[in-house]
């Protein structure tokens, strides 16, 4: 099917439609995230896992260079199940640290 996009981009879609929900719609940054990290966890009913930072939730975190409802927003950091999984300030720490399926 043409024209059919990937998770990957539509989760990046996902943050920028939230921040013009905060731009636009007059959302409070604090809304527009939950957009993209609490309420998903809710409607999937994991709420209890993931969602929010909380203790006891699984830790899967991004750490924004930026703005991360901005389309300039570039992830510094990402940590995967509280393991970092990606630096960008670390040479070889990034996307072909982990392979598909560990």
């Amino acid at each position: 099917m043409a024209g059919k996009l990937k998770p990957d981009v539509l989760a990046a879609l996902a943050d920028w439609k939230a921040g013009k929900a905060v731009k636009y719609g007059g959302l409070s940054e604090t809304e527009a995230l939950a957009m993209v990290t609490l309420n998903p966890a809710k409607q999937l009913g994991i709420e209890n896992r993931v969602g929010s930072i909380e203790a006891g939730k699984d830790a899967d975190l991004v750490l924004w260079d930026g703005y991360p409802l901005s389309s300039y927003g570039v992830p510094a950091k990402v940590w995967i199940d509280g393991d970092l999984y990606f630096d960008r300030s670390l040479p070889g720490l990034g996307m072909p640290h982990f392979q598909e399926g560990e």
